[in-house]
């Protein structure tokens, strides 16, 4: 996509939110379908089972983590001689509900209401 001029711009930004929230509510309506599915398997004391071709597994699983804060405390030396600093570029957007809405609780709280006169 290549945006021309300041209309394009625009469209661009109202695309984008617009994505963002139907991710959002993609990810949530997965998690509740994925929710449910192990929901399932468990009261009916199965692992797996295999619909239209596909295979639908659980299993409890561990990770083993580096405990990164504890690690600063206790040698916080060490810690900093190896922290490294990485740069990246990152776009925003603030939608216009949200700016809004912060920008009247600014004026709230700096601009208090005066009796007339």
């Amino acid at each position: 996509m290549k945006i021309r001029d300041l209309k394009d711009f625009e469209s661009a930004v109202a695309t984008d939110l617009n994505a963002k929230a139907e991710i959002e509510a993609l990810k949530a309506h997965r998690e509740k379908l994925r929710d449910a599915m192990t929901n399932y398997l468990k009261a009916h004391d199965m692992t797996s089972v295999t619909i239209a071709g596909n295979r639908v597994s659980y299993a409890p699983y561990s990770v083993t983590r580096f405990d990164k804060e504890r690690f600063e405390q206790e040698h916080a030396k060490l810690y900093a001689k190896y922290m490294k600093t990485d740069w990246f570029t990152k776009l925003t957007i603030t939608p216009k509900k949200a700016k809004e809405a912060k920008k009247a609780k600014k004026t709230k709280a700096t601009k208090p209401e005066t009796a007339a006169q």
